[in-house]
């Protein structure tokens, strides 16, 4: 087992494992940042490089992820530095924890920087340092589930329940127009569809959604509703086999890049005897990569 791996999972950390890490040269008390890694194919160039800059790290794999723990409060390297190491290879997407002072806050920085991690894959965008996420960091201390999904029916439900009925795509439009500043040329040219078809997509989402759009409070209300959704999930621990998400996770497939934008663009797949195949199946049949949100239904109804 990897040096940090079972630290991550203690609230508390047993004796033995903090003895483990105090012996290979990680003190108790510290400067520690966490970040982790999606899409690291070779990990070679990278601890060469980190080698090279003389920082006291460890890095390993977890969850279809790699993990890097590394002293801060050494005299080396700025997190900048590290982070253009890290990001060498194409594709490579960062989630980064706030600074912590002791190695018995490991686990909440873990969740932290695999929360950025879910914000950056959110908002598209190649890193998301916790530290920077200001607002966001409120929600994520957030420990009623039912209260974000009840937020997220109450704003979004009938558009997705519409989507799922009639094979629509208005779900994902409506978020790539709020991620897009409400502008439609933008909106069109992210998802590769021309403008008046994107016209139409918004008049049928005002009309579900029973809203003009046109105040900032209710834009600002169903951003929040789709980052419950995509983001906040992760914040419920699940110590037993533990997620990239707790009741969702991101799934690395393969898919031709064409229908990223046609019918396959949103899953929201439900957790079946069956689903094990269905992946299988998509994996065996198209030929390009991409991370697709899978909602898990961890009880059947």
């Amino acid at each position: 087992m990897p040096l940090f791996r079972g630290a991550l999972y203690q609230t508390t950390l047993h004796e033995t494992t903090l003895m483990t890490l105090n012996q290979n040269g990680f003190p108790t008390t510290g400067d520690y940042r966490i970040i982790v890694i999606l899409n690291l194919r070779n990990a070679t160039r990278i601890t060469f490089s980190l080698n090279r800059i003389q920082l006291k790290y460890h890095l390993f794999e977890h969850d279809n992820l790699h993990i890097l723990i590394y002293l801060s409060s050494q005299p080396g390297p700025l997190l900048s530095e590290i982070m253009d190491i890290l990001m060498y290879y194409d594709g490579i997407t960062l989630g980064i924890s706030n600074v912590f002072h002791s190695l018995e806050k490991i686990g909440i920085c873990h969740k932290r920087a695999r929360f950025a991690l879910a914000a950056s894959l959110f908002w598209s965008i190649p890193y998301v340092n916790f530290d920077e996420l200001g607002f966001f960091q409120i929600l994520f201390s957030s420990s009623d589930p039912e209260l974000l999904q009840s937020v997220y029916q109450n704003s979004l439900g009938a558009l997705e329940d519409f989507d799922s009925a009639h094979d629509t795509d208005y779900m994902d439009t409506l978020k790539v127009f709020l991620l897009s500043d409400c502008n439609l040329l933008k909106t069109a040219d992210k998802m590769h569809t021309h403008r008046n078809t994107i016209i139409y997509r918004m008049k049928k989402i005002k009309e579900l959604l029973r809203t003009k759009l046109d105040d900032s409070k209710i834009k600002f209300d169903l951003l929040m509703a789709f980052i419950s959704e995509n983001i906040l999930p992760y914040n419920h621990d699940r110590e037993t086999a533990p997620l990239f998400f707790t009741d969702s996770v991101i799934i690395a497939f393969q898919i031709d890049t064409h229908i990223l934008h046609n019918s396959v663009k949103h899953f929201n797949i439900r957790l079946r005897d069956s689903l094990a195949d269905y992946l299988l199946k998509l994996l065996k049949n198209f030929p390009y990569f991409l991370c697709l949100r899978i909602s898990l239904l961890c009880q059947a109804d």
